[in-house]
Protein backbone atom coordinates (compact mmCIF):
# COMPACT_ATOMS: atom_id res chain seq x y z
CA UNK A 1 0.00 0.00 0.00
CA UNK A 2 2.56 2.78 0.71
CA UNK A 3 4.67 1.27 -2.45
CA UNK A 4 1.51 2.67 -3.97
CA UNK A 5 0.73 5.54 -2.43
CA UNK A 6 4.37 6.61 -3.03
CA UNK A 7 3.60 5.89 -6.94
CA UNK A 8 0.66 8.05 -6.46
CA UNK A 9 2.45 10.83 -5.18
CA UNK A 10 5.13 10.80 -7.69
CA UNK A 11 3.06 11.04 -10.49
CA UNK A 12 1.24 14.09 -8.57
CA UNK A 13 5.02 15.63 -8.57
CA UNK A 14 5.24 15.49 -12.73
CA UNK A 15 1.60 16.58 -13.17
CA UNK A 16 3.13 20.09 -10.97
CA UNK A 17 6.18 20.14 -12.42
CA UNK A 18 4.99 20.69 -15.46
CA UNK A 19 2.42 23.49 -13.73
CA UNK A 20 5.49 25.24 -11.88
CA UNK A 21 7.09 25.54 -15.45
CA UNK A 22 4.40 27.26 -16.88
CA UNK A 23 3.54 29.44 -13.41
CA UNK A 24 6.77 30.70 -13.38
CA UNK A 25 6.79 32.07 -17.09
CA UNK A 26 3.23 33.71 -16.49
CA UNK A 27 4.30 34.90 -13.03
CA UNK A 28 7.20 36.12 -14.27
CA UNK A 29 5.66 38.18 -16.64
CA UNK A 30 3.38 39.28 -14.56
CA UNK A 31 6.37 40.93 -12.62
CA UNK A 32 7.93 42.71 -15.17
CA UNK A 33 4.38 43.85 -16.06
CA UNK A 34 3.98 45.37 -12.47
CA UNK A 35 7.00 46.75 -12.56
CA UNK A 36 6.71 49.02 -15.62
CA UNK A 37 9.41 46.95 -17.13
CA UNK A 38 9.90 47.10 -20.97
CA UNK A 39 5.75 47.42 -21.77
CA UNK A 40 5.78 49.11 -25.02
CA UNK A 41 8.41 46.62 -26.21
CA UNK A 42 6.28 43.68 -25.05
CA UNK A 43 3.43 45.12 -26.58
CA UNK A 44 5.33 46.19 -30.07
CA UNK A 45 6.74 42.62 -29.96
CA UNK A 46 2.83 41.12 -29.46
CA UNK A 47 1.83 43.19 -32.75
CA UNK A 48 4.58 41.58 -34.16
CA UNK A 49 4.04 38.72 -33.85
CA UNK A 50 -0.27 39.04 -34.58
CA UNK A 51 1.08 40.16 -38.04
CA UNK A 52 3.94 37.03 -38.85
CA UNK A 53 1.15 34.76 -38.03
CA UNK A 54 -0.85 36.08 -40.25
CA UNK A 55 1.19 36.40 -43.24
CA UNK A 56 2.67 32.80 -41.73
CA UNK A 57 -1.27 31.54 -42.69
CA UNK A 58 -2.40 33.59 -45.61
CA UNK A 59 0.59 34.55 -47.63
CA UNK A 60 2.77 30.65 -48.24
CA UNK A 61 6.19 31.55 -48.97
CA UNK A 62 6.16 29.06 -51.59
CA UNK A 63 3.45 30.40 -53.63
CA UNK A 64 2.87 33.37 -55.84
CA UNK A 65 1.38 36.27 -54.36
CA UNK A 66 -1.53 35.90 -56.42
CA UNK A 67 -2.43 33.17 -54.71
CA UNK A 68 -2.51 34.02 -51.47
CA UNK A 69 -5.53 34.10 -49.29
CA UNK A 70 -5.85 38.06 -49.46
CA UNK A 71 -9.38 37.97 -48.83
CA UNK A 72 -9.08 36.52 -45.20
CA UNK A 73 -5.48 38.38 -44.49
CA UNK A 74 -7.58 41.20 -44.94
CA UNK A 75 -10.84 40.19 -42.99
CA UNK A 76 -8.08 38.83 -39.97
CA UNK A 77 -6.06 41.94 -40.00
CA UNK A 78 -9.40 44.56 -39.31
CA UNK A 79 -10.78 42.21 -36.89
CA UNK A 80 -7.51 42.22 -34.98
CA UNK A 81 -6.17 45.58 -36.01
CA UNK A 82 -9.55 47.46 -35.86
CA UNK A 83 -8.20 49.28 -39.64
CA UNK A 84 -7.94 48.38 -43.16
CA UNK A 85 -4.56 47.90 -44.38
CA UNK A 86 -2.94 49.11 -47.31
CA UNK A 87 -2.47 46.23 -49.12
CA UNK A 88 0.24 46.21 -51.86
CA UNK A 89 -0.76 45.07 -55.47
CA UNK A 90 -0.92 41.23 -55.26
CA UNK A 91 0.07 40.56 -59.20
CA UNK A 92 3.35 42.30 -58.51
CA UNK A 93 6.68 40.04 -57.23
CA UNK A 94 6.34 40.29 -53.56
CA UNK A 95 7.80 38.23 -51.17
CA UNK A 96 6.02 37.27 -47.57
CA UNK A 97 8.42 39.44 -45.41
CA UNK A 98 7.93 42.30 -47.40
CA UNK A 99 4.69 42.23 -46.77
CA UNK A 100 5.07 41.58 -43.04
CA UNK A 101 7.43 44.37 -42.86
CA UNK A 102 4.56 46.92 -44.33
CA UNK A 103 1.96 45.93 -42.42
CA UNK A 104 4.05 46.06 -39.16
CA UNK A 105 4.63 49.38 -40.31
CA UNK A 106 1.16 50.15 -40.52
CA UNK A 107 0.00 49.00 -37.36
CA UNK A 108 3.48 50.99 -35.90
CA UNK A 109 1.71 54.18 -37.62
CA UNK A 110 -1.67 53.48 -36.15
CA UNK A 111 -0.16 52.84 -31.94
CA UNK A 112 1.82 55.96 -32.15
CA UNK A 113 -1.14 57.94 -33.69
CA UNK A 114 -3.85 56.28 -30.60
CA UNK A 115 -0.56 57.18 -28.48
CA UNK A 116 -0.36 60.55 -29.50
CA UNK A 117 -4.23 60.83 -28.82
CA UNK A 118 -4.64 59.31 -25.70
CA UNK A 119 -0.43 60.81 -24.38
CA UNK A 120 1.94 58.85 -23.63
CA UNK A 121 1.27 58.35 -19.96
CA UNK A 122 -2.22 57.08 -20.52
CA UNK A 123 -1.20 55.02 -23.17
CA UNK A 124 1.61 53.29 -20.81
CA UNK A 125 -0.89 52.93 -18.34
CA UNK A 126 -3.65 51.80 -20.73
CA UNK A 127 -1.10 48.94 -22.07
CA UNK A 128 -0.62 47.96 -18.57
CA UNK A 129 -3.85 47.26 -17.12
CA UNK A 130 -4.41 45.31 -20.39
CA UNK A 131 -1.19 43.04 -19.96
CA UNK A 132 -2.39 42.61 -15.86
CA UNK A 133 -6.61 41.57 -17.28
CA UNK A 134 -5.51 39.30 -20.24
CA UNK A 135 -3.02 37.74 -18.18
CA UNK A 136 -4.88 37.26 -15.34
CA UNK A 137 -8.16 36.30 -17.01
CA UNK A 138 -6.28 33.98 -19.22
CA UNK A 139 -4.30 32.33 -16.69
CA UNK A 140 -7.84 31.25 -14.53
CA UNK A 141 -9.69 30.22 -17.87
CA UNK A 142 -6.07 27.75 -18.77
CA UNK A 143 -6.41 26.39 -14.62
CA UNK A 144 -9.26 25.21 -15.18
CA UNK A 145 -8.92 23.34 -18.73
CA UNK A 146 -5.63 21.94 -16.66
CA UNK A 147 -7.94 20.29 -14.15
CA UNK A 148 -10.31 18.75 -16.50
CA UNK A 149 -6.93 17.72 -18.43
CA UNK A 150 -6.08 15.77 -15.15
CA UNK A 151 -9.23 14.38 -14.80
CA UNK A 152 -9.12 12.63 -18.14
CA UNK A 153 -5.68 11.83 -18.63
CA UNK A 154 -5.94 8.46 -17.05
CA UNK A 155 -8.19 7.36 -20.18
CA UNK A 156 -4.77 7.56 -22.18
CA UNK A 157 -3.55 4.37 -20.57
CA UNK A 158 -7.01 2.55 -22.24
CA UNK A 159 -5.58 3.43 -25.44
CA UNK A 160 -2.35 1.94 -24.19
CA UNK A 161 -0.15 5.41 -23.99
CA UNK A 162 1.32 6.97 -21.52
CA UNK A 163 -0.54 9.04 -19.19
CA UNK A 164 2.36 11.04 -17.86
CA UNK A 165 3.95 11.65 -21.16
CA UNK A 166 0.32 12.58 -23.18
CA UNK A 167 -0.34 15.43 -20.08
CA UNK A 168 2.82 17.34 -20.87
CA UNK A 169 2.29 16.88 -24.42
CA UNK A 170 -1.24 18.28 -23.89
CA UNK A 171 -0.21 20.81 -21.15
CA UNK A 172 2.40 22.43 -23.95
CA UNK A 173 -0.19 22.47 -26.24
CA UNK A 174 -2.70 24.51 -23.86
CA UNK A 175 0.21 26.93 -22.82
CA UNK A 176 0.28 27.70 -26.36
CA UNK A 177 -2.76 28.60 -26.67
CA UNK A 178 -2.84 30.13 -23.73
CA UNK A 179 -0.15 32.74 -25.03
CA UNK A 180 -1.75 32.89 -28.32
CA UNK A 181 -4.98 34.40 -27.05
CA UNK A 182 -3.37 36.38 -24.43
CA UNK A 183 -2.00 38.37 -27.49
CA UNK A 184 -4.40 38.24 -29.62
CA UNK A 185 -6.69 39.40 -26.90
CA UNK A 186 -4.46 42.58 -25.75
CA UNK A 187 -3.98 43.46 -29.54
CA UNK A 188 -7.85 43.63 -30.12
CA UNK A 189 -8.36 45.69 -27.03
CA UNK A 190 -5.82 48.20 -27.31
CA UNK A 191 -6.68 49.19 -30.54
CA UNK A 192 -10.51 49.11 -29.42
CA UNK A 193 -10.89 50.55 -26.35
CA UNK A 194 -12.06 54.19 -25.81
CA UNK A 195 -11.44 56.48 -23.00
CA UNK A 196 -14.68 58.27 -22.06
CA UNK A 197 -14.39 62.17 -20.84
CA UNK A 198 -15.30 62.69 -17.52
CA UNK A 199 -18.41 64.95 -18.52
CA UNK A 200 -19.04 61.94 -20.13
CA UNK A 201 -19.00 59.81 -17.34
CA UNK A 202 -20.94 61.86 -15.29
CA UNK A 203 -23.76 61.91 -17.62
CA UNK A 204 -23.88 58.49 -17.95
Amino acid sequence: VEAHNFEIRKHLIDYDDVMNRQREVIYTQRKEVLAGENIRETIEAILDEMVEDMVATFCPDKTPPAEWNWESLTADFVSQFNFMAEMPDPDKALKAVELEAALKEQVAQRLAERTETFTPPVMEHLMKVLLLQTIDTKWKDHLLSIDHLKEGIGMGAYAQKNPKEEYKREAYALFMELMGRIRQEVAQKLFRVQLAREEEVAEM
